[in-house]
């Protein structure tokens, strides 16, 4: 059953007579959450079977990230972002993977000490470039990739080729959906 709430023209914009004031009450109004109290449970099905796996496990993205040394940055973003880029799709590509987007997300600090073998593997470093000082940052890379088959993407990440390019693997969502109700109480 709808529930119309109906508030005065006073109440909702005082005394402003500005249409931008008035349509940014309106607005703030219908912003406003009022489901507290559904019972989202109330259609479902409560026979004790709880939820039914409803498709095969799948990754959904992995990310990966890269070593970056603040001399390869210009206003604390990575400048060689673009062709990072680029080498992921590439390595996907090649390893027969359709269907994912790469995008680009977190720019962070490095926290701790920077392994030899990390810094040998850096893209585009500069050892004339570096000293004792030189900060290190990790440039983030989601890859979603929730249509493709989960075996072929699992031998991706097995494989290791974006380790040769300096990739590193941070994080894989695997995921499977279900189907069903459950009561919180």
């Amino acid at each position: 059953m709808e529930r119309n709430i109906i508030i005065s023209r006073k109440e909702l914009c005082g005394k402003s007579k500005k249409s931008s004031t008035i349509l940014e009450r309106i607005i703030q109004q219908n912003a406003l959450n009022k489901t507290g109290k559904i019972d989202y449970n109330a259609a479902g099905v409560k026979d004790g079977v709880g939820f039914v796996p409803c498709s095969d496990k799948f990754v959904d993205n992995f990310i990966l990230r890269v070593l970056v040394a603040e001399y390869l940055t210009e206003n604390k973003k990575y400048i060689h972002l673009g062709a990072i880029n680029t080498t992921i799709r590439a390595l996907l590509d090649r390893s027969g993977l359709t269907k994912y987007k790469v995008k680009a997300i977190v720019f962070c600090n490095v926290k701790g000490t920077v392994t030899v073998d990390a810094l040998e593997k850096m893209p585009f470093r500069n050892r004339d470039k570096e000293t004792s000082d030189t900060a290190y940052y990790y440039q983030e890379y989601k890859i979603s990739c929730a249509d493709l088959d989960y075996q072929d993407v699992l031998q991706f990440l097995r494989k290791r080729a974006y380790n040769d390019c300096g990739l590193l693997l941070k994080d894989v969502d695997v995921t499977m959906d279900y189907a069903g109700s459950f009561n919180r109480e």
